[in-house]
């Protein structure tokens, strides 16, 4: 089967506006009190799982920092760089992409923070 650029938009242009149409019937169907009720009693007893859960506080991410500057200092290292992604996030709350530019953390045994970025970031 060939397919030119015209033939390949016009059908997945198709299946898109099928999936949308679809998408939204059946939300419309799941969000009426019938659907609801069909649910078992357990599963209507469920709470979020992030009920009482209280973000991390600037407090304990410089406790965190100030932990790893005494571990630092017992195991004479002068500094730590992080990359973007669940070290930063720990240390700092920053979340940051990966890329092809470099972007991270250094974290001395003494003294202030230091981002890294390219001068036009």
């Amino acid at each position: 089967m060939c397919t030119d650029r015209r033939d390949f938009l016009r059908m997945t242009g198709g299946i898109a506006a099928v999936a949308a149409f679809a998408g939204t019937h059946v939300n419309a169907f799941a969000g009426s009190p019938s659907s609801q009720n069909a649910q078992p009693d357990p599963i209507r007893r469920l709470r979020r799982m992030t009920d009482g859960v209280t973000p991390i506080s600037l407090e304990e991410r410089k406790a965190r920092i100030e932990k790893a500057r005494k571990l630092m200092s017992d195991l004479r290292i002068d500094a730590i760089y992080m990359e973007p992604g669940s070290s930063m996030s720990y240390y700092t709350g920053m979340r940051w992409g990966t890329s092809e530019r470099m972007f991270g953390l250094v974290i001395p045994a003494r003294g202030e923070l230091a981002w890294v970025c390219p001068k036009f970031e």
